[in-house]
This record gives C-alpha cells, sequence and structure tokens, in this order.
C-alpha cells in the first residue's frame, strides 16, 4: 500500500513501504524523510492524482502525459508475449527431455552383426527349416528395424524442440522489444 507525504512546498509524494526511513527528493529541491514503517500508517493513503518522488518504482511507469504506457496494447501484447514464451519453453523442454532420453548410438552395422550372430547358432537343420518357411510363407512386407524407428523418432523429437525453440525465442524477442517500446514513452 502506498502513502502520501506532502513537502512544505505542498507537493504530495507517493511512498511505499521499502521506502520507510529514506530520504527522497522534492523536485523543489528539499530532502524528505520518509516515516518508519510505524509513521507510515499515520499518512494518508495514495490516490491516483498524486504526484509521485523521482525513483519511485511504482509510479516510475507513469509518462509525462499522465498516461500508463501498459494500459494500451502493451499490457495485452506482452503478456501474450510472456505467455507465449513460457509454453514454448515448457514444450522445447519436453521435447529435448525426449530426445535425450533415446539411444542413437545403434547403426545398421551393428544391426546386421547381430542377426548374423543369430544365425550363427542355427544348426543346418534349424536354417533349413527357417529356409523353408521364408519359401512357403514369403518374407512378406518389410518392416524398418526398431532402432531405425526410434532414430525417426529423435530427429522428430529434436526437429520439433528446435521448432518451440525458435517460437520461445521469437516470443522472447517480442516481449523485450514491447517492454523497450514502454521505456522511451516515459
Amino acid at each position: 500500500m502506498d502513502y502520501l507525504l506532502t513537502c512544505d512546498c505542498g507537493r504530495k509524494h507517493t511512498v511505499s513501504r521499502k521506502q520507510a526511513d529514506q530520504l527522497i527528493e522534492c523536485s523543489c529541491g528539499q530532502s524528505l524523510r520518509v516515516p518508519t514503517l510505524r509513521g507510515l500508517a499515520k499518512l494518508p493513503p495514495a490516490t491516483e492524482g498524486a504526484d509521485s518522488p523521482p525513483g519511485d518504482t511504482a509510479a516510475s511507469t507513469i509518462s509525462k502525459n499522465g498516461e500508463n504506457p501498459w494500459s494500451g496494447w502493451r499490457g495485452p501484447c506482452m503478456a501474450a508475449a510472456c505467455g507465449g514464451l513460457i509454453v514454448s519453453l515448457a514444450f522445447a523442454s519436453w521435447y529435448l527431455l525426449q530426445r535425450v532420453s533415446i539411444d542413437t548410438s545403434y547403426t545398421t552395422e551393428m544391426e546386421i552383426a547381430e542377426g548374423n550372430k543369430i544365425f550363427d547358432l542355427y544348426t543346418p537343420e534349424d536354417m533349413s527349416l527357417v529356409w523353408h518357411s521364408f519359401e512357403s510363407l514369403g518374407i512378406g512386407a518389410k518392416e524398418p528395424p526398431l532402432f531405425i524407428r526410434w532414430n525417426r523418432y529423435a530427429e522428430d523429437r529434436a526437429r520439433r524442440a528446435s521448432i518451440a525453440g525458435g517460437i520461445a525465442a521469437a516470443c522472447g524477442i517480442a516481449a523485450a522489444g514491447i517492454w523497450l517500446s514502454s521505456r522511451r514513452r516515459v
């Protein structure tokens, strides 16, 4: 809660609890000591029309013409940009976490070597039965090995993480631009 502190010249200054027992400068050049926390309770509460001392963070967003730069389009746009930044960072983190949890070190050569090891374990009779089943039933539709599907999934997760990261960067740049545009008007 903010309070009104009146200077000897009649100018009213808005002070907050953070400024308790500090010195502030009036535009007339006089230094005013802000009362302690107990003394602040005796001051009248601040209203919107009161002047503010220089450096007061609560009133530093009010421009010279009395207009709050966040009341127009900047406030909703800043909220949307920050919301987009948070959501897209969450998605990028989620996709990166999924991508990192997948082992993509398994290669085609390793798959062929594993298949050869399995066939090396077969006896000639077992190999003949396998060959006979392939002749009678056919090989069927060739499905990619499981490791290839996991590698494709990992690539998809990395691509989605980079897209979400790009959106997060765009939202961050937009938020910074909106914030800087409000600073110039003050």
